[in-house]
């Protein structure tokens, strides 16, 4: 499912000095990942890994530093129903299709990862300070 799209690169910043920060924090993607929200990336190799959206860490400290990743965005969980957003603008905003196909493919993907585990409810409702848990 990801292997036709292109890895991305985090566009940097401010917060870039914090890639790889939460290695030992972050949480592997499954459906026993606690209500949320949170932010995730889906790393090089499909695996899924999330972090609370409130700990205020970049996306990039979910991944080695420089490592590229599949997608990045939000989920908000809540008894087994999420809302999600594939919109990480560390990622998304310089990939060179803001628009379009390619943003198609890329939420397919995203949703596929995630309804292995959750009932998806929402989709790409905008980033953390816009994605609610489902029934809020």
């Amino acid at each position: 499912m990801w292997d036709d799209l292109p890895l991305l690169t985090s566009r940097g910043g401010p917060l870039e000095a914090l890639a790889g920060s939460n290695l030992s924090g972050r949480i592997a993607g499954s459906g026993k990942v606690p209500d949320g929200v949170y932010k995730f990336v889906i790393d090089k190799n499909g695996k899924a890994w999330l972090q609370r959206a409130s700990d205020g860490l970049p996306h990039s400290a979910l991944v080695p530093k420089g490592e590229q990743v599949r997608g990045a965005g939000y989920i908000a969980i809540k008894n087994g129903r999420a809302n999600i957003s594939g919109r990480s603008g560390h990622y998304m905003k310089d990939a060179g299709f803001e628009v379009g196909e390619a943003w198609s493919r890329y939420d397919a993907a995203i949703r596929r990862t995630f309804g292995n585990w959750f009932e998806i409810v929402e989709h790409n409702m905008g980033g953390a300070g816009i994605i609610r848990p489902p029934g809020s």
